[in-house]
């Protein structure tokens, strides 16, 4: 406590306070920056709030909403990989027992929408080089920016990948080998 005098921790009630103070004042109180995710999380449990309902149980159901897609996702990354959706199936049963999703969705963190995204860029990023479509690249734009605005150690894993990707290309265009 004398290090840092303010709370850090998944603390819900700190971040039910600052979705309640967008949605009521339209911004962020200075009295909470110690205690802060990213505008994404917070925009989007405000948008969820105003139309649904501002109630813990409402962000509950938004949590579990946004894990039953992660699992999807989980699903169809397995299933393009490994063109097999025996594999998907495994992919979103692991995905649906782990620890942090079960954690993300009763406790009511942010993560859960981070891990979202973030499954959802590498789903893209695969459709994009499978088919060498301009579209998925944007779509990846689009969804990798709300990733950084939600958590960016989420996004920074993306980097590699993105390197990765790059160096592979630059490889087999040396090369002339086939497009992986």
């Amino acid at each position: 406590y004398f290090i840092n005098p303010f709370l850090i921790g998944p603390d819900a009630l700190e971040h039910y306070h600052n979705i309640q103070q967008l949605i009521n004042f339209g911004y962020l109180s200075e009295s909470f920056f110690h205690y802060f995710y990213f505008p994404s999380y917070y925009l989007s449990q405000a948008i969820f709030g105003v139309l649904i309902g501002f109630s813990p149980n409402g962000f509950n159901i938004l949590n579990l909403s946004m894990g039953v897609l992660t699992v999807l996702i989980a699903y169809s990354l397995g299933k393009e990989i490994f063109n097999d959706s025996k594999i998907g199936l495994i992919a979103a049963l692991l995905f649906s027992i782990s620890p942090m999703a079960i954690f993300c969705v009763v406790y009511n963190t942010s993560k859960i929408g981070g891990l979202l995204l973030f499954l959802l860029c590498l789903f893209i990023q695969i459709k994009s080089i499978q088919t060498n479509n301009v579209k998925f690249v944007a779509l990846f734009w689009l969804a990798i920016l709300p990733l950084f605005l939600w958590h960016p150690e989420l996004s920074l894993a993306m980097i590699p990948i993105l390197l990765a990707y790059l160096l592979t290309m630059i490889i087999c265009n040396k090369y002339h080998l086939k497009n992986i």
